[in-house]
């Protein structure tokens, strides 16, 4: 990704290039059509976590996807900084990256490569989710959302992928536990000394809470033990399970997720509205 100003505005742009050679010699050319196509189809209507497509052009030597260009980098960079954040700002990126997911499900688009890395963050240090080569996009009005492609990062691979060999819009859901769990504790919940191991670990939930918040920070019992609950509703094995992946008026509905005592205090309508808590 490379920095560029547009002349007639001096507006400046984030320009993503894709090497046309090694996607070739891999026989993956349809990978660079699949982000243009997503950010296309999020392009349609206005979301405000969305990283807008604004131009895609092509040379003999590779594509190129004109982005917004965003000043704070990845929410991986600011974990590496601070190494994991108290209840207020994870209450509030994670709200923020729901909101964006549930939209990008209802344009028929599911990430299937959500993490850290794939969050950016503006200029007022909120939620931009990008990269969309790993994407699968379907009709608007689609109503089975399993796909087979082995896309996901190994620390975000949910047990569906292991254990039946799919990935759905509830796969996105499994991402944002795991994600949830890293913006609290620092780290990730399922480890191994390989991939295979952790993915043992995976398919058996084996996984454990630390015994207070990362260097002290938040020791509320009750946020405390709401943020576990969440966790735990959110990375369970079946799929059609996982807290906010159901359909409207289930238990397991986007509604009953935001409901959920972790969000207590939060107002879901201006979540992207004003300042963002201390990012500390």
């Amino acid at each position: 990704v490379m920095e560029a100003t547009y002349p007639p505005t001096q507006k400046k742009y984030a320009i993503k290039v894709i090497d046309k050679e090694p996607l070739i010699r891999k026989n993956l050319v349809r990978v660079a059509g699949i982000e243009k196509n997503a950010l296309v189809r999020l392009r349609e209507g206005s979301h405000p976590g969305i990283v807008k497509l604004h131009w895609a052009f092509q040379d003999d030597w590779s594509w190129y996807l004109v982005l917004d260009l965003l000043p704070h980098g990845t929410l991986q960079s600011l974990l590496n900084s601070v190494g994991s954040l108290s209840i207020p700002p994870t209450k509030r990126i994670s709200a923020q990256i729901i909101d964006t997911v549930a939209w990008m499900h209802s344009k028929g688009v599911v990430h299937r490569d959500l993490k850290p890395e794939n969050v950016l963050l503006d200029e007022g240090w909120k939620v931009r989710i990008s990269d969309y080569g790993s994407a699968k996009v379907f009709e608007v009005d689609y109503v089975d959302d399993r796909s087979n492609s082995w896309v996901c990062t190994p620390q975000y691979v949910p047990p569906e992928l292991l254990i039946d060999g799919i990935m759905t819009k509830s796969s996105d859901f499994w991402a944002i536990g795991i994600m949830l769990y890293q913006l609290l504790f620092g780290k990730f919940p399922f480890t191994g000394s390989s991939n295979y191991l952790m993915w043992v670990n995976v398919r058996n939930l084996a996984y454990e809470f630390p015994q207070t918040m990362d260097d002290g920070k938040d020791k509320d019992k009750d946020e405390y033990e709401s943020a576990k609950d969440l966790i735990e509703r959110i990375l369970v094995i079946d799929p059609s399970s996982r807290l906010g992946s159901g359909p409207a008026n289930s238990p397991y509905s986007l509604e009953e997720l935001k409901k959920h005592t972790f969000f207590e205090g939060l107002e879901w309508q201006k979540i992207w509205e004003g300042d963002m808590p201390a990012l500390e």
